[in-house]
């Protein structure tokens, strides 16, 4: 028996591997699918949306093969149970309009005990399955920005609406304890703003005279769980923990932050090349600016010119850059989120045949439910995935 290895996807929560298995004696291949989701811990549960864009990546590919699919995890009654119940009763529930989560869940433990082990688990299918059932599937092929199906400008209207109603919220009193501290409420350029205390930074390398808060949050890629810093843009008060302005050096306790050569500018972009030196060590840092903002809709004046920069910043990560992309605007949200959105899309669109705005939008909106809070904005990434798709190609034609 030989097994090879055909094709690896992997992104933010799962990885879907095709392996070619052939028979040494007989000569017949077999291709089998392994779906792995990532981001279930063992000592808890995932997020809802995750586990539900899960189910729906398996349904999909599943649809092609024939034979049950075999489903485990290191018990094989926890997360398997679940996965299988949110599988079995997303198709009953599309068949006859009806689930009975409790009876099913008796049904399997009638076949094996301890199916749904916790009752944190037998809540996140009921959450999985309100996903499935409220939230109809958006994702799009690269084909449907191609023939133009998206400038139908009432299914964009109607997107925007549902991500309205489907905000989350959070209790004023326990999700922003540290940004409501007294000592803090200073750093907060936007009251209405705020970082979930589950969602954000902690600063490891503040003064004794500071707190290790900032008005930032921490954003999922298309990979990488923590893959942007979104924050706003320095108030006086903060400045000591940002960057010099231009040609100047900056010294905070025991930092020092300089520029070491004058700022390139490509079009709407500038691009800025700062050291930090700590004691014996040093970091280079690139900050790239973007200048093209269209203040009066809240959107870039164009695709090009965000794409440009996106670009830019991807270049930077390819070679060799690690950890988070930080994203600075005004508020740390309005742009912020316009600029994540977008580069998680391009990420996803190098290993996916499908774009899925709308869940994309979702996912961030869970960690600041301030992102996109214009319909022009939302309607900005749909122009900006077109414009990408369109230059791609032109490169490969």
């Amino acid at each position: 028996m030989n097994i090879k290895l055909e094709t690896d996807r992997e992104n933010l929560c799962f990885s879907i591997k095709e392996f070619n298995v052939t028979n040494t004696e007989t000569g017949e291949i077999r291709s089998i699918n392994h779906f792995h989701f990532t981001a279930w811990p063992d000592h808890g549960t995932p997020d809802p949306i995750q586990l539900m864009l899960f189910h729906r990546r398996f349904m999909e590919i599943k649809s092609d093969q024939s034979g049950p699919p075999i489903i485990h995890c290191s018990a094989g009654i926890g997360r398997t149970g679940t996965f299988i119940a949110l599988d079995a009763l997303y198709k009953e529930g599309q068949k006859t309009g009806e689930i009975d989560v409790f009876r099913y869940v008796n049904t399997m433990r009638e076949n094996r005990m301890n199916m749904i082990q916790t009752k944190e688990q037998y809540v996140v299918l009921h959450e999985a399955l309100l996903e499935a059932f409220q939230f109809k599937d958006t994702s799009h092929t690269k084909e449907y920005f191609s023939k133009g199906i998206y400038e139908n400008d009432k299914d964009i209207k109607e997107e925007f609406e549902r991500l309205n109603r489907s905000k989350p919220v959070f209790d004023e009193k326990e999700a922003y304890k540290g940004a409501k501290e007294k000592v803090n409420q200073c750093k907060n350029r936007n009251n209405t703003i705020l970082p979930v205390d589950r969602y954000r930074p902690y600063l490891m390398s503040h003064s004794p005279a500071r707190t290790n808060y900032i008005n930032a949050v921490i954003l999922p890629s298309y990979q990488e769980h923590v893959g942007f810093l979104a924050t706003q843009y320095p108030l006086p008060d903060t400045d000591v923990e940002w960057l010099p302005k231009d040609s100047e050096e900056m010294v905070c306790d025991s930092y020092t932050i300089q520029q070491t050569r004058e700022p390139d500018i490509c079009g709407e972009t500038k691009e800025t090349e700062l050291v930090l030196r700590y004691e014996a060590t040093e970091r280079s840092i690139k900050l790239f600016q973007y200048q093209g903002w269209d203040i009066t809709n809240d959107v870039p004046s164009s695709p090009n010119g965000i794409l440009k920069l996106i670009e830019m910043v991807n270049s930077w990560k390819i070679a060799g850059e690690k950890g988070p992309i930080t994203v600075i605007c005004t508020d740390g949200a309005k742009c912020c989120g316009v600029f994540c959105l977008i580069y998680t899309i391009i990420q996803s669109m190098r290993y996916e045949d499908k774009v899925d705005i709308f869940q994309s939008v979702r996912l961030l909106q869970l960690r600041r439910p301030e992102f996109f809070s214009s319909l022009e904005q939302y309607r900005f990434c749909y122009n900006a995935v077109q414009e990408y798709l369109d230059s791609a190609n032109i490169y490969y034609n």
